[in-house]
């Protein structure tokens, strides 16, 4: 990589590469450039959606069963699938300068790598909220765990909302507009989440008031994602489906601390008690050390082909 300025102006267009974008999906086009640096921040870029692209699938295999075997190998290649976003964010973006109104795609931009490491970060986090549940930890804890997930997911829609606002092609946004729709229902999710599980540890101390005050609370911000869900896109419909489902659970809870504290405690709803929930996050990116490579010269001989000799 720190070679890459020795080699031949005309080099790269002998090679003829050209990548499509992974996250633009409505401008199937090949995209090119006359820096080497593009082609490594592609080549890395395909490296860290491959370790997600497995975690991924090997979360949506797991069972209640196997969680415990597979928890581990699914949070590292998340924590690696970050690092490597993380490391072209921070180390690669900087060598390459592309103006999005020339090259209109999201993988020019330093905010799209923090976007994915922080959605790889937010996505085991969820798996650390799901083993600690399964550990049976405090309803305390998994509250502010769950608060850990909605920050992150709050920041990877900072991140959308900026990457939205350096395109310069109104009829080609740089990112689908469901991506938005799918951070702003996970930041919510977690946020009524974190809610609930705060309304749990008061009612197993016997305080219903307050967890009346934090269940109005929960109830109200799922209302908000499903009453903001905008988009139809079929790569998010079955997480609408999830979200629906989880606010009938939420509306049975409810029902059942407000029948106890009606037959039972007769308490007054104590909103002055709801107090911030401090986010909780343990989800880290593993640092990606890039391969130390051996000098690449290239020579041009007389027939016009190049031999590449390392």
């Amino acid at each position: 990589m720190d070679s890459t300025d020795k080699l031949p102006p005309d080099f790269l267009r002998s090679l003829d590469i050209s990548w499509t974008s992974f996250l633009c999906v409505k401008d199937g086009r090949k995209q090119s450039h006359g820096s080497w640096m593009f082609e490594v921040v592609f080549v890395l870029n395909c490296y860290g959606l491959l370790h997600r692209k497995m975690a991924i699938e090997r979360m949506t295999m797991m069972t209640t069963e196997d969680f415990n075997t597979k928890y581990v190998d699914v949070v590292k290649l998340l924590s690696q699938a970050a690092g490597v976003f993380q490391y072209i964010s921070e180390s690669c973006m900087s060598k390459f300068f592309v103006n999005p109104k020339d090259l209109p795609i999201p993988e020019t931009l330093s905010e799209t790598y923090m976007l994915l490491s922080n959605l790889c970060l937010a996505e085991c986090q969820e798996l650390v909220i799901r083993r600690s549940i399964a550990s049976n930890n405090k309803t305390t804890v998994v509250a502010k765990l769950c608060a850990g997930a909605a920050t992150q997911y709050e920041t990877c829609l900072k991140m959308v909302k900026a990457i939205r606002d350096q395109t310069t092609h109104p009829r080609l946004p740089l990112l689908e507009t469901w991506w938005e729709d799918y951070l702003g229902w996970k930041k919510g999710l977690f946020e009524a989440e974190a809610l609930k599980y705060m309304a749990l540890h008061h009612q197993d101390t016997a305080t219903p008031g307050i967890a009346i005050a934090y269940m109005q609370l929960a109830m109200r911000s799922i209302a908000h994602c499903i009453n903001n869900g905008k988009s139809a896109n079929e790569n998010i419909t079955e997480f609408w489906t999830q979200i629906a489902e989880e606010r009938n659970r939420m509306t049975t809870l409810w029902q059942s601390i407000v029948h106890d504290n009606d037959t039972v405690y007769h308490e007054t709803v104590k909103p002055e008690e709801v107090h911030p929930i401090e986010p909780r996050i343990l989800a880290k990116a593993q640092a990606f050390e890039p391969p130390q490579a051996s000098e690449i010269k290239v020579v041009r001989k007389e027939s016009s082909f190049l031999c590449i000799i390392s």
